[in-house]
């Protein structure tokens, strides 16, 4: 399905990764270097954003609108986290997905199951953002002289990447992007 119909779903796919990758770089440009963080900000943030452009992707490959809605849906807190209006931009790619769900049409699947991958979609990308802003620490410098909270955590990264994979996974798989991986007869 790359056909127009489904042309500013891709432009918001791209939107969205094209500002996926900004922001990695803008928040690397701002980076104090006060080495609390184990994880790079910068490539935190780059995957929590690029994963719904991902997910999109997998949704309009496959002819799923659900799982556009879905990527689109987890944009919505993100667009708004940063009180200096960084994140704001992720209002672009939200539009475009969504319009280019709405002119995909229903699957044959049924709604039920449209709602099901929609919700779950959504859930496993803001629980990835929640992962990043809730596994974190306090600590100092080793010379001390740099204090403070919030600090990005290995282990906080770890479920944030997990979530981010497996939102990925269920978009490939139920889009039918997996035929012939792993055993899987094509169909």
């Amino acid at each position: 399905m790359t056909d127009r119909t489904t042309r500013l779903g891709w432009l918001g796919v791209v939107a969205d990764l094209a500002l996926a990758l900004v922001l990695g770089a803008f928040v690397q440009s701002l980076a104090g270097g006060h080495g609390l963080d184990a994880v790079p900000r910068s490539l935190d943030l780059l995957a929590l954003y690029a994963a719904p452009g991902v997910v999109a992707a997998c949704g309009l490959a496959g002819g799923r609108r659900s799982f556009v809605i879905g990527a689109a849906l987890a944009l919505v807190p993100g667009s708004v986290l940063s009180m200096a209006g960084a994140t704001l931009v992720f209002v672009v790619p939200i539009v475009l997905l969504g319009a280019g769900a709405a002119s995909m049409g229903r699957t044959t699947t049924g709604r039920g199951v449209e709602v099901v991958e929609e919700l779950v979609t959504a859930m496993l990308l803001v629980g990835a953002g929640i992962a990043m802003l809730g596994v974190t620490s306090s600590g100092c410098s080793a010379s001390g002289d740099v204090c403070g909270s919030g600090n990005l955590t290995v282990g906080g990264f770890a479920i944030e990447l997990g979530l981010l994979a497996a939102a990925i996974a269920v978009a490939a798989w139920r889009s039918g992007l997996l035929r012939g991986v792993a055993g899987r007869p094509a169909s």
